[in-house]
């Protein structure tokens, strides 16, 4: 491990290219956990024009105030921006993430590329600008944890642990979290926050293994595309859908841990109508038994599901549109 300045090498001002010797201290480019900073000492803007080995630290101090454009892959533990400018935006690279990423001043310009997340224990995310696409690929038990509200293009989960910490969660993309291949989410740690999609969500567990939203407060989910939402094997507490689409959960496989404290969210819950009874449905109800002279009538849309038995002269009217599906046994008119 050595530290390496920008600029601190025999080339005064450094000549603009990472991979020259001369323009690093001990004119030597960094190699692998190396410390690498930007500072006032040369202000010379940066062109990543190589592939990083892995730093354990990448900081532009204050006082730099030229621009880094990363044309490769930078891989670092930790990186810190305070002053300067990193440009993602002219070669769209992505960047591998082993620690903290933390932004306290400075200008992050995203592109098209990637930041993949693959830490082995705590990642604090603590950043400002608008991000990328957000890979989160660590191991089981890391954990990737807000200490700000996040703004991305996507985040697709499928290892280690979503911890948003009361913090807001926004992406113009999809929010993939897909424990089948052992991704987790620290549901208590939802307390509070918002989690915002203009696409759709697709959250899967497994058998055995339902993901984990049983927050203890509640928080807030706002999803533009719910058509295109998948939610199988979760389990739910405390959610508020309210501003966006409503979410279907219906098939099954999922828990509302704690009922009646989730909102906008279609649960498969059973409803009894007796002798003679009669109720209207405007979504959301599902499997009645209808029996002896009972009434049901309504409009059921969507993904709603009317499954049960109709029987001694029950009367089923209503319209069944999109998504709908009607099971069970219907006789004696």
């Amino acid at each position: 491990m050595a530290a390496r300045t920008w600029g601190g090498g025999s080339n005064t001002p450094a000549t603009g290219s990472w991979k020259v010797a001369a323009n690093w201290t001990g004119d030597t480019v960094p190699q692998n956990n190396d410390l690498i900073t930007f500072d006032g000492t040369d202000t010379t803007d940066c062109t990543v024009d190589v592939a990083t080995n892995v730093m354990l630290e990448v900081t532009m101090a204050a006082g730099y105030t030229g621009t880094l454009t990363p044309q490769f892959a930078v891989s670092t533990y930790d990186w810190v921006l305070a002053s300067g400018t990193v440009d993602n935006s002219v070669h769209n690279p992505s960047h591998l993430i082993k620690g903290n990423f933390t932004q306290t001043g400075g200008t992050w310009t995203r592109g098209n590329g990637i930041l993949d997340f693959q830490g082995n224990v705590l990642q604090d995310i603590n950043f400002t600008d608008a991000l990328e696409d957000i890979r989160i690929t660590q191991t089981s038990i890391a954990i990737f944890r807000l200490q700000n509200d996040l703004s991305c293009k996507s985040i697709k989960v499928t290892d280690g642990i979503f911890n948003p910490n009361g913090y807001d969660v926004t992406a113009s993309g999809s929010i993939i979290i897909d424990a089948s291949t052992g991704a987790e989410v620290r549901g208590v740690g939802l307390n509070g926050s918002t989690i915002t999609t203009s696409s759709f969500i697709r959250w899967l567990g497994k058998a055995g293994n339902l993901l984990d939203f049983n927050a203890t407060a509640t928080w807030y989910l706002d999803v533009t595309d719910g058509d295109n939402s998948t939610v199988e094997y979760v389990e739910v507490a405390y959610s508020d859908a309210s501003a966006g689409e409503q979410i279907d959960a219906s098939d099954g496989t999922s828990v509302d841990s704690v009922v009646g404290s989730t909102t906008n969210w279609l649960w498969n819950s059973p409803i009894d109508i007796a002798q003679r009874g009669g109720i209207t449905i405007n979504h959301g109800a599902a499997e009645p038994i209808v029996r002896q002279n009972s009434a049901l009538t309504g409009e059921l849309t969507k993904s709603d599901r009317l499954t049960g038995e109709f029987s001694k002269e029950g009367r089923l009217t209503g319209n069944l549109t999109a998504k709908d599906r009607l099971t069970g046994v219907i006789e004696h008119e």
